[in-house]
């Protein structure tokens, strides 16, 4: 990080390239109180600008105004690193194989590359069960009866499609990053190019959609719901991911709560909004399964205004983690829904 990007987000976003938003994404409600003023791109340092979040005052998601317009949008993610970690490096492919062994050894399914370890060295995996989060998404695809089509929206350089093919899925990926989508077809995969209205293209094709961290990026949420409606086949299979805007973290930190990232995080709903909006679409069996603590070290570092955590920071956090007693009755950190497609 150099010193020029922490001096960039204190610039401001040019007025002409931001537009008003009058109304909730999410209800439509044009009832609202300021959240937090003055926010910034505390995440990654790579936007310019001041931001306002605003609370609905009758569906409670979090939302921008005013926000970066969609043709202007694409200057926040300019330096934006999502999908480039050096996976060549040897630290990230020990890391790598590392959670893939555990994810092996948990699931009791194998997945590659792992470090293949002798069942007798397993309990050397068991302090990273409370150290290593197991995306929702792989627990659901293992444990699914049949596999079918399926399409992980903004699915990067492809990693989960990797693992769902090892798994017995047939893969397509949709991808707006070029970079990202010249590394997956690279790797063999089946990646479109393009934003998510290129899902308008499908219409009941798919055994499982994976929508893991979009929503929240988008400027019309409602429609991206609609779509992943129309893509999946009668009883397919929906597991979208996203923050919580009545997520207990952000209770604790406030507009240094990780979830925000300005201005890519465009509108956050609330879970109970988003399980209505899901159901009002024809879903049945919606499950959520709630993650607590998931942005607590991220939105640590941001509070004190750090370009990365510290060692430090993560063992003590994580052993405060598991040394509390469990958050029973507080707010999900991120809403994790699992929803079936009704016939």
């Amino acid at each position: 990080m150099h010193k020029t990007d922490k001096a960039m987000i204190d610039e401001d976003w040019p007025n002409s390239e931001l537009e008003d938003v009058n109304a909730c994404p999410y209800c439509g409600s044009k009832e609202r109180a300021l959240a937090y003023n003055d926010v910034h791109d505390w995440s990654f340092y790579s936007a310019p600008g001041k931001w306002s979040f605003w609370d609905c005052k009758n569906c409670e998601a979090l939302y921008l105004n005013p926000r970066p317009t969609e043709a202007t949008i694409g200057k926040a993610y300019a330096k934006y690193y999502t999908h480039n970690e050096n996976a060549d490096s040897f630290l990230q492919q020990v890391k790598v194989r590392l959670k893939n062994e555990c994810f092996s050894q948990w699931l009791g399914t194998p997945i590659y590359p792992r470090l293949n370890l002798p069942k007798s060295l397993n309990f050397l995996l068991k302090p990273f069960k409370r150290m290593i989060n197991m995306p929702y998404e792989l627990r659901a695809l293992v444990s699914h009866p049949t596999k079918g089509q399926l399409l992980d929206l903004g699915c990067g350089s492809g990693n989960k499609l990797k693992i769902a093919i090892q798994l017995g899925w047939d893969v397509t990926g949709l991808e707006i990053d070029p970079n990202a989508v010249r590394a997956a077809r690279e790797q063999g995969l089946n990646v479109i190019e393009g934003g998510y209205r290129e899902l308008a293209q499908f219409s009941d094709c798919f055994d499982c959609v994976i929508c893991s961290h979009v929503l929240e990026h988008v400027h019309q949420p409602l429609e991206l719901l609609d779509l992943l409606a129309r893509v999946l086949k009668p009883g397919g299979l929906l597991l979208i991911s996203l923050p919580n805007a009545k997520s207990h973290v952000r209770e604790c930190f406030g507009p240094n709560w990780r979830g925000l990232e300005a201005p890519r995080h465009i509108a956050i709903p609330a879970l109970r909004q988003m399980v209505a909006l899901i159901q009002a679409r024809g879903f049945v069996q919606v499950d959520q399964l709630d993650v607590y603590g998931a942005t607590e070290i991220e939105s640590h570092r941001i509070s004190q205004r750090k370009l990365s955590a510290s060692m430090k920071d993560f063992v003590i956090l994580k052993l405060n983690q598991m040394l509390s007693k469990p958050l029973v009755g507080k707010n999900s950190d991120f809403i994790q829904i699992t929803a079936r497609k009704g016939s």
